[in-house]
């Protein structure tokens, strides 16, 4: 059996919904979650849990019970299912109740040494670098 978690931001607006409508107080699942979520969050102090990707077997051995199953018609990697667990771990708190994000941290940090390395080497961001012609040349040009 396995239990690995489904990429969570194209669930943003149906994540939002289920924790504003059924006040769920953790999501799980792996990949950044949109605005709309992290302000639902915010709303009802909930909190996004991270897995670590590729444990899906790992996971599945923590799992005692399947209480429910929502959306199996999207398939059952994306379904969302209600499990009852004992020691799910290791997880990641990557969306606090506040909506911090550790996303949006790590993508700042990353945009801010991308610009100083661009600049330590004069590298111009808006330059085209691309070596190969902007057409592709016909057999009579």
């Amino acid at each position: 059996m396995a239990a690995g978690s489904t990429t969570s931001s194209r669930f943003t607006r149906p994540a939002a919904e289920l924790i504003a409508k059924v006040g769920l107080r953790a999501i799980i699942g792996k990949g950044d979650m949109g605005e709309e979520t992290v302000g639902a969050m915010r709303k009802q102090g909930a909190c996004y849990l991270m897995t670590t990707g590729g444990a899906a077997a790992f996971y599945s051995q923590r799992i005692r019970r399947v209480e429910d199953v929502h959306w199996l018609d999207l398939g059952m990697p994306a379904a969302v299912w209600v499990l009852s667990v004992e020691k799910l771990g290791p997880l990641l708190v990557c969306i606090d109740s506040q909506g911090h994000s550790l996303f949006e941290l790590v993508r700042s940090d990353a945009w801010k040494n991308v610009e100083a390395i661009y600049e330590e080497l004069g590298i111009d961001r808006l330059h085209e670098y691309t070596w190969w012609p902007r057409a592709i040349p016909t057999a009579r040009s």
